[in-house]
């Protein structure tokens, strides 16, 4: 490895140099100052999904990413008439609420909740398909109606 780049990042043996841990200490003041680096607001209060999550896990002692599922799913049921009417701001409302989670939880367990949430749908398609009916017909009419009336708004 190229001997400037090794002392430049300090990637070499030995102790980082004081001189160069204090110019970054004196970068990062400077800024904070112009407002590039947030100030964090202590106590730190995590948003409400976030919580809601923990509780979902703790009240059906499962994993955090069937947990988060769950969350999604009640949110959704909250505000449903909003979403069903088409309501922007309901929308964005939920979109936020599912990127902090995908966003807090990394892809990995962001996959873990999507597959989760696959397995919920999974799971009520024969009870909306009703007893005699092919269970992907059922689903594909549902799908394409959804797609249908999204395109009419």
């Amino acid at each position: 490895m190229d001997q400037g780049l090794t002392q430049r990042f300090n990637c070499g043996s030995g102790p980082a140099e004081p001189d160069r841990l204090i110019g970054e200490v004196r970068q990062d003041k400077q800024w904070r100052k112009e407002g590039l680096v947030p100030e964090l607001e202590l106590p730190y209060k995590p948003p409400a999904v976030l919580q809601a999550g923990r509780v979902a896990a703790a009240e059906f002692g499962v994993e955090q990413s069937l947990a988060d599922a769950a969350v999604i799913v009640r949110h959704l049921l909250v505000d449903r008439l909003a979403l069903t009417l088409g309501d922007e701001e309901a929308l964005d409302l939920f979109d936020e609420a599912a990127r902090t989670l995908v966003l807090a939880r990394g892809p990995e367990d962001a996959a873990d909740m999507i597959t989760a949430l696959v397995f919920q749908i999974v799971a009520f398609l024969p009870m909306l398909a009703g007893p005699d009916r092919d269970i992907e017909l059922a689903y594909t009419e549902w799908l394409g109606s959804q797609i249908t009336h999204a395109r009419r708004q």
